[in-house]
């Protein structure tokens, strides 16, 4: 063997850097075990205050959690235990785990392989986009007409009373045609331009428009989420959507960091540009600190802008909210310790209340447009007894810059904590604050996004008051201009940076700023907040820019994605998150991962048994396969999901089918003579045509697959494709490398027992009897087809979409029965099935998330509908012991275990059609790829024509098997869904292996056969492969076979598809592929003869 040194060197390199990609999972784990130690002691003494001191009150960061009848319930305990969680690992994220290298936490898990939500679960948010904003935001200059303002505060009303139901668009229509201006026809949407509405639409017309601009509004909004978090390397994403509620259902796999998600999910990613202000303020600020000395509360201070007003609901809610502040004396816990504690002032409480009218106002639309909350900062030297209570310290300095001007610096003060800023930016936005800035210029004031040094020589952090001029219509640069943004290394100090790309505007308004303003100093800011302030040293050309603020890694990744991915259509709003488990459950997955390695167990063993010595070899070489599969995928920071196992089914496969070819090639040389080690070296020459064909198909179709395909396709095309690289290297060169070994040091090898001829002498008549499999083939296609389309498939929630339950239960609940009960009570025709439904765990397993579409597309309306799901809900739950709370079991008898409805909504299919379409444009671009190198390979279009029918029929056949056995009601999961899919690619996959397979034994016996009869040649061709095809087919079905039957409900469905599909297509390479050739062929051979059936 031929550079044996170089691919051993290659192999350990290999096996090292594998290594230690895996080993990344075990040292983090070491972490998160302390860590969930500590939320366990923390929660212990948070119980501990809670039923002896009487909190009322936990303070979890940024979220209260409010304490009934003396004690936690089952989601308050799970969102303590996340939190102290998350915040042991935040503060613990930087220490080295990685013993000798030395590498942090943070290093290691995002290196390390993660798993999809289908096998441990995630975070799931709901993001509500703000449609009453939108309608106010179409309204133009005409939202300030009396009648739009009292029909828009009535909608709101009822908007937010919920007596109107979630769309805001039908509510604010319905409020106009039943008000007071009903008799005058609606202008607000008309703004003298025809481009979205005319003046001569009419209300039903408007309504649809603003519905339809809704709809586009959330699409829009999902895109963008999408490419943040699949651009921040989240993993594959499930986003619903609600068009007319406006909301989206997101959830992230793996996810814990809620506060890291929280800004990725919010932020309207408005990127902008200033003009440092470049003048004095101290005297400006000076004055505003001698107004407001002595003044504690700044409750009644008013906007610059105008007055501003809640509606009454609004501001009832807002009155009990600042009631329960006052009576915030609860504990504030420490992240770390849980030791501190710190009683809230009653002023504290009245700036909360103050802040909160003003942002939720301001948020809901319910106020007049103000100032954001971030956006202006604060003014005065650090005097004590003033306002400021000596919270802001005045810093801002002028300086001669290289042009000799005298400016001032944009930085203007800071303050040490983050909640001075909301305290500090109320008063600026005052009018009397605001009487005493320069009136020739509009200042506007903005924090740093994060706590920066003061400077250079000192470590504390603060966060830095920021001024500019606004906005100037000369230099108008905006996220929309950027085509490109990364994450690098700052070459000019510590920490990254982030590189920006304008498009070709952004380029030249960018040039021209900064020759304009050389010397000078111009902020960055996303979404009213500065990311970076540098001075201008010299014009910058070439559409290109930095943003400088020491940044971490992770920092400067999520800004790069949240700026590629673009802005937001409108503000979002997370209205709800929870923790939720795997979509397959923990016991299912348990049995997966058991039928797994007994299916493996069982291959390896096979292989010994038939291949003798040469088996254990190739049992090595699978295992390391998996092993380097594995390790790469951890290296690209791929998540592994079902439709990836997927994937990797099919991949064993290839890589078995690899080694029997060698094998079979192998004992062909040794039955005509040849020695061992001859033998050996032209058995693998014999077999490097059909495994390299084989293989370049399948790669060809997945990397095509993985460019156009998303979701689960893509899953399955990433570990395809790493699987073919990995099993081309183990099957041909680790095996080599063994033998070689082997051979070197005269070591006994056998290929063979008294059970490997079994199809030595194999003499089946494929083509003399070629025309009754057609004919079989065309009546289980046709059967097949008819039942697909009068009976269809059974599609799953994931396809038709469906209702969303949240259910709390008193006791710990089992998701598995739940699923299996739920499903037993939802049966829509009498004879059938029930429905199966998506059963999630949230926050620990007392909370059940449920999607089902039963009764979806029923004709019963939606109210009789939903309340027909909840009477199936709770047959279930009866059964597993739950009553409803409000039951009169449950009111007579305290004691018995009961649920809660959380809540309830419906929501649009997972598997959307932008995703069908594009995974359909994906499959159809592989298959003529598919068939055009397979003609080119073989000299022949037939070639490339008989897979193509071969893949057809196999999928065909799969498809019309489900439909028949969904109409025939048997016992088995025979839902379309996500994981099917992944099952179809894969017989895809091995159809095409095995058909080349084939191929190529034809093509040689073609050539070597020139003037014998056609028929015969390519029988004696296709015997001469049925011990590879049956042992390569035989292990494959033995894995798939044992995973049905040990591998749990929740993947069935998923084994059955496969099985259908391996059995089919080794039967249609063989029946069907191979034959077909010959019928559009008038002759395979060199020299043309009369083909005789």
């Amino acid at each position: 063997m031929r550079n044996r040194s170089a691919i051993w060197v290659f192999t350990i390199l290999l096996t090292l850097a594998c290594l230690y990609q895996l080993s990344l999972s075990w040292f983090t784990g070491g972490l998160e075990d302390k860590a969930k130690v500590e939320a366990s002691t923390a929660l212990e003494k948070i119980k501990t205050d809670v039923t002896q001191g009487g909190a009322e009150i936990v303070t979890l960061g940024s979220d209260t959690l409010w304490i009934e009848n003396g004690q936690l319930s089952p989601k308050q305990e799970s969102d303590i235990v996340s939190y102290y969680e998350s915040s042991y690992i935040a503060q613990h994220a930087d220490d080295p785990v990685y013993p000798v290298l030395g590498l942090s936490y943070r290093k290691c898990k995002s290196q390390q392989l993660t798993k999809g939500l289908d096998l441990q679960g995630g975070m799931s948010f709901t993001l509500e986009i703000s449609i009453p904003e939108l309608v106010k935001t179409k309204a133009g200059f005409k939202a300030d007409k009396p009648e739009f303002k009292m029909t828009y505060e009535a909608a709101m009303k009822t908007f937010v009373s919920g007596a109107g139901g979630d769309d805001f668009i039908e509510i604010f229509f319905a409020e106009y045609e039943n008000g007071p201006f009903k008799d005058k026809k609606m202008d607000f949407f008309y703004l003298g331009s025809s481009e979205e509405f005319n003046k001569d639409m009419t209300h039903e017309e408007m309504k649809e428009k603003l519905q339809m601009m809704a709809e586009e509004s959330i699409a829009a909004t999902q895109t963008v989420i999408e490419e943040r978090v699949n651009r921040y390397g989240l993993g594959q994403i499930v986003i619903q959507s609600e068009p007319l509620s406006g909301r989206l259902h997101i959830e992230v796999p793996g996810a814990k960091d809620k506060q890291g998600l929280r800004n990725m999910l919010q932020s309207r990613a408005i990127l902008q540009f200033w003009n440092g202000y470049d003048k004095d303020l101290s005297i400006s600020f000076q004055s505003v600190s001698q107004k407001f000395q002595g003044v504690e509360s700044v409750t009644n201070l008013t906007s610059s802008t105008e007055g501003t007003e809640l509606s009454e609901p609004a501001q009832t809610a807002m009155d009990l909210l600042a009631d329960s502040l006052k009576a915030y004396l609860a504990v504030d816990y420490s992240p770390v310790t849980s030791d501190d504690s710190a009683m809230v002032s009653l002023a504290t409480a009245e700036l909360v209340k103050n802040d909160s009218i003003l942002a939720a106002g301001d948020k809901l639309n319910l106020t007049n447009e103000v100032e954001p909350t971030n956006t202006d900062a604060v003014n005065l030297d650090n005097g004590g007894g003033n306002m400021f209570d000596g919270r802001f310290t005045f810093t801002q300095q002028t300086f001669q810059n290289e042009l000799g001007a005298v400016v001032a610096t944009p930085s203007v003060g800071y303050v040490t904590k983050a909640s001075d800023t909301v305290y500090v930016g109320t008063v600026l936005r005052s009018a009397d604050a605001q009487s005493y800035m320069p009136e020739d210029d509009r200042v506007v004031f903005m924090w740093s996004n994060k706590a920066e040094k003061i400077d250079e020589n000192t470590d504390q952090k603060v966060f830095k008051l920021y001024a500019a001029y606004a906005q100037d219509d000369r230099y108008n640069i905006t996220g929309s201009n950027v085509t490109s943004a990364g994450a690098s290394t700052n070459p000019e100090g510590q920490g990254m940076v982030v590189n920006m790309t304008f498009d070709t505007k952004g380029t030249e308004v960018w040039e021209n700023w900064t020759s304009a303003k050389v010397g000078y100093y111009v902020g960055i800011s996303l979404d009213n907040v500065i990311y970076s302030f540098p001075v201008i040293n010299g014009p910058i050309s070439g559409g290109s820019t930095q943003i400088s603020g020491n940044f971490s890694l992770e920092e400067a990744e999520e800004l790069a994605a949240v700026l590629e991915a673009g802005s937001l259509p409108t503000s979002p709003v997370i209205v709800d998150e929870a923790l939720i488990g795997p979509t397959l459950g923990e016991a299912n997955i348990q049995k997966g991962i058991w039928s797994f390695v007994i299916a493996l167990m069982v291959v390896l063993i096979y292989m010994v048994f038939y291949y003798s010595k040469g088996g254990i070899v190739a049992d090595i070489a699978l295992v390391a396969n998996l092993f380097f599969i594995f390790g790469t995928l951890a290296s690209l920071g791929a998540a592994l999901t079902l439709p990836g196992i997927a994937g990797l089914v099919l991949t064993i496969g290839m890589s078995v089918d690899a080694n029997v070819l060698i094998f079979e090639r192998i004992r062909e040389e040794l039955r005509n003579g040849k020695v061992l080690k001859q033998a050996i070296a032209d058995g693998y020459k014999a077999a490097y045509s059909a495994i390299l064909d084989s293989n370049i198909t399948s790669l060809l179709t997945a990397i095509i697959l993985a460019y156009f395909g998303t979701g689960p396709i893509q899953g399955f095309a990433t570990t395809l494709i790493i699987g073919i690289f990995s099993s081309l290297f183990c099957s041909i060169f680790v095996t080599r490398l063994l033998f070689s070994h082997m051979l070197d040091r005269k070591m006994d090898i056998t290929f063979s027992n008294s059970f490997s001829n079994w199809f030595s002498n194999a003499n089946f008549s494929f083509m003399e009897g070629r025309r009754k499999y057609y004919y079989f083939s065309a009546a289980i296609v046709t059967a097949g087809v008819i039942s697909l389309f009068t009976i269809g498939l059974d599609r799953s929630v994931e396809f038709t979409g469906g209702r969303v339950y949240t259910f709390a239960f008193s006791e710990d609940v089992d998701q598995d029965e739940a699923s299996k009960l739920i499903e037993k009570y939802s049966i829509e025709e009498e004879g059938k099935n029930g429905v199966k439904p998506i059963v999630k765990t949230v926050d620990g397993n007392r909370q059940l998330s449920i999607s089902t579409n039963y009764l979806i597309e029923s004709k019963l309306d939606d109210k009789n509908a939903t309340a027909k799901v909840d009477s199936v809900m709770n047959l279930a739950f009866v059964e597993m012991g739950f009553h409803h709370k409000d039951s009169e079991e449950a009111m007579n008898d305290i004691s018995l275990p009961y649920y809660t409805i959380e809540s309830q909504r419906t929501v649009s299919p997972i598997i959307s059609n932008n995703m069908m379409w594009s995974s359909l444009v994906a499959v159809a671009l592989s298959l003529l790829v598919v068939f055009i190198y397979i003609g080119f390979r073989f000299s022949r279009w037939q070639f490339g024509l008989g897979a193509l029918i071969a893949m057809f029929h196999d999928v065909m056949v799969v498809l019309g098997i489900f439909s028949i056995l969904y109409a025939l009601n048997v016992p088995i999961n025979v839902e379309l869904d996500q994981a099917i899919i992944a099952a179809l690619l894969t017989v895809i996959g091995y159809s095409i292996n095995d058909t080349v397979v084939i191929y190529d034994r034809i093509r040689e016996y073609v050539g070597l056969h020139k003037r014998e009869d056609q028929n015969k040649v390519i029988n004696n061709a296709l015997n001469t492969t049925l011990s590879r095809t049956i042992n390569t087919s035989l292990t494959t079905f033995i894995v798939l076979l044992i995973i049905f039957f040990f591998g749990g409900d929740s993947i069935s469905g998923f084994s059955l598809a496969l099985l259908i599909g391996v059995a089919v297509g080794t039967y249609s390479s063989l029946f069907i592929a191979a034959p077909s050739v010959v019928e559009f062929t008038k002759s395979l051979m060199p020299v043309s003869q009369e083909n005789k059936d």
